[in-house]
């Protein structure tokens, strides 16, 4: 064999298109090429696979071999899989990579949508990070992330991948005693600076998990988020309710995006 056989997919294909039909004339009367055409096409896959394809013994008319309808069937077959592959492709994101950025108390949220994302085949590789707020909406804006979850309305407009899915309730945590006020870089100075006139020490992390260590284990106090809620509720006195927001870049499409858009923050 001259070739390989994805060389002769076209005369492949010309065949599996001539079978269903007894000989050459019928055949050349149904896919659009001459029996002259058709009969050079046998002759070619003849030669380069060394395969007898066409019976010529008969005086009235040829007839295709048991190795023909054997060979147009792996080609068929084949060509099946492939459009499968092909599909699946295409459904899958541009990227090779989906780069996921999170707040710490919503990184089970975004394990959840990874989740989905690898079960939907819509990626084979996604990259989760925790940041605080500030950095969410810096690393998002430069294009280093592909989905946030946030509590900061980034804009609707300029990212039409945009789902507000739930609630947060941030509500303070530890003895009003405490001598020690725990917050993060982007939480609001002014209404912890109330809290803090009572103590005279301020511990700034961006990690909720330290945050609440300090909480737990020294007494401190702090703001920690609640588990998101489905609907808007009263906050207690002195607490912030804040929405959740999902935000995408452009990047992201096909099942990927489908699944974002339809991500269900409470399904079980």
């Amino acid at each position: 064999m001259n070739k390989e056989p994805l060389a002769l997919a076209w005369e492949l294909s010309v065949l599996s298109k001539c079978l269903p039909f007894p000989n050459l004339s019928v055949a050349s009367e149904h896919v659009g090429l001459s029996q002259p055409q058709i009969s050079r096409i046998v002759k070619r896959l003849e030669d380069e696979l060394q395969l007898e394809i066409l019976d010529r013994q008969s005086r009235r008319h040829s007839h295709w071999t048991p190795s023909a309808h054997r060979l147009t069937e792996e080609f068929d077959s084949m060509t099946r899989e492939f459009q499968a592959r092909l599909h699946a492709l295409q459904n899958r994101s541009d990227q090779s990579k989906i780069r996921i950025g999170t707040l710490e108390g919503l990184h089970e949220l975004a394990s959840k949508i990874a989740v989905q994302l690898f079960a939907g085949q819509a990626t084979e590789n996604v990259e989760l990070n925790i940041y605080d707020l500030n950095e969410l909406t810096e690393h998002f804006l430069a294009g280093d992330l592909d989905l946030v979850i946030t509590s900061r309305e980034i804009g609707r407009r300029k990212f039409p991948l945009w789902r507000q899915i739930g609630y947060q309730i941030l509500d303070f945590q530890g003895p009003s005693s405490a001598t020690v006020l725990v917050e993060s870089p982007s939480e609001d100075k002014s209404v912890l600076r109330v809290e803090a006139s009572t103590t005279q020490k301020v511990l700034i992390s961006n990690s909720l998990a330290l945050r609440r260590y300090w909480i737990e284990n020294f007494g401190a106090r702090g703001r920690i988020p609640s588990q998101i809620l489905k609907h808007k509720s009263q906050a207690p006195k002195g607490a912030r309710l804040e929405a959740v927001y999902l935000v995408g870049s452009g990047q992201i499409k096909n099942a990927a995006r489908d699944i974002i858009l339809g991500f269900d923050a409470f399904k079980k």
